[in-house]
């Protein structure tokens, strides 16, 4: 057994164990709770902990023998001699020294992701404010991202994404924050209701599996509910609360900007019912209500999948769509483009394939440098397009 494993740092492997595992008692929680609070880097030594029994979970099952193997091997490689040399420095700088199991605990979080082949989706940067006590995870533009949550819920990031919570999640609360995009498949626990808090909005599920757009730069915050219950609480620019109920296959949207516009429309009809509204009677500008999809959630959560489902969007909207897709810059010489709609399918093709596709319902040219997507009217396509339109009529 390595000298520098005390039975103090025994029990608190067992407490992390027996939690991640979901086999802690509440007594168990609190006093773990209370050792990751001490300290700075009992936070960070929990989380490191955490993150290999994460990255085992995103990864896949592997046959215990073929892990401890390559455990074997991997641990092998590591130099006593730069061991020996870090413990010294440690020691020297007078800080708690972590124990050679958590090497392994390492190496594991490596080792999984390299044996598993592939993953459904790609990881997102994460890393780890010592200051706040929180993880972070973030999906660049250009990509998306798929993170497992301590109690097992699901998360996939959308490009231009971020997914915030602290290193106690799990213990007495499930909240997270998101600036961005998210689909949430959220494991049941009545007890510990998962919490998405997205500008004003506190989105609150249970057992669910819900989308979230939150950009900033949207002015809207829009809730989709795939399966499950979902209760939205906020207040509004006047600071009066208010709370909506949410049921499956219905969509809301909720104006961020103080600035008054023309209530959203909706594809079918809103459920009055849905809506129990807290002091609120004489609002100047009433809060949205659900939009019921009648099966059409598909296309609020395509966006995770590589089959992209584009249903009558306008295309000054999807643009800012494809820029965070696919993480470049796209110009308009003329606003009128903005207006056209588009209806699709977009499956693995690339930047070019798709404003190619674009050119068959909408009357543009582009020109594509450097990262930067031009577009310009194209009289002629403009011409036949609107011949076209009158003959229909």
């Amino acid at each position: 057994m390595d000298p520098l494993m005390s039975e103090e740092n025994s029990k608190i492997d067992r407490l992390i164990v027996n939690f991640l595992s979901g086999e802690a008692s509440s007594e168990e929680q609190a006093q773990l709770q209370s050792w990751i609070e001490s300290d700075d880097e009992h936070c960070e030594y929990f989380c490191r902990m955490r993150d290999a029994w994460q990255s085992s979970a995103q990864a896949g099952r592997l046959p215990l023998q073929r892990i401890e193997k390559a455990l074997d091997k991997v641990t092998e490689r590591i130099s006593m001699t730069s061991i020996s040399e870090k413990r010294r420095q440690l020691q020297k700088a007078q800080k708690p020294i972590w124990p050679r199991r958590q090497l392994k605990y390492a190496a594991a979080a490596a080792l999984l992701m390299i044996l598993s082949g592939s993953v459904t989706m790609y990881f997102a940067n994460r890393r780890f404010d010592r200051q706040s006590c929180e993880i972070i995870y973030q999906a660049n533009y250009g990509s998306r991202a798929y993170v497992v949550l301590p109690d097992s819920s699901s998360v996939w990031l959308n490009s231009g994404s971020k997914l915030v919570f602290r290193s106690d999640y799990n213990f007495r609360e499930r909240d997270v924050k998101l600036t961005g995009e998210a689909y949430f498949d959220v494991q049941t626990n009545p007890d510990k209701p998962f919490i998405v808090k997205a500008g004003n909005l506190q989105i609150k599920a249970t057992g669910t599996a819900f989308n979230v757009k939150a950009y900033p730069e949207d002015n809207q915050i829009t809730t989709t509910l795939v399966k499950g219950l979902v209760t939205i609480e906020g207040v509004d620019d006047q600071q009066r609360a208010f709370v909506i109920k949410m049921k499956p296959d219905q969509s809301i949207s909720y104006r961020t900007s103080s600035l008054k516009k023309e209530p959203e429309s909706v594809e079918t009809r809103t459920d009055n019912a849905a809506v129990n509204n807290l002091n609120d009677i004489h609002r100047q500008e009433p809060i949205p209500l659900p939009t019921i999809l009648h099966g059409k959630t598909e296309k609020h959560i395509s966006w995770k999948e590589d089959r992209w489902i584009i249903d009558n969007e306008n295309f000054g909207n999807l643009a800012i769509e494809l820029e965070r897709r696919y993480d470049v810059s796209i110009r308009f010489t003329s606003e009128e483009l903005k207006e056209y709609n588009f209806t699709g399918i977009i499956e693995n093709e690339t930047l070019e394939q798709i404003f190619n596709i674009f050119t068959y319902s909408i009357p543009l040219k582009y020109s594509i440098d450097k990262g930067v997507v031009t577009l310009t009217v194209d009289k002629q396509l403009e011409k036949r397009y609107k011949k076209a339109w009158k003959t229909n009529q």
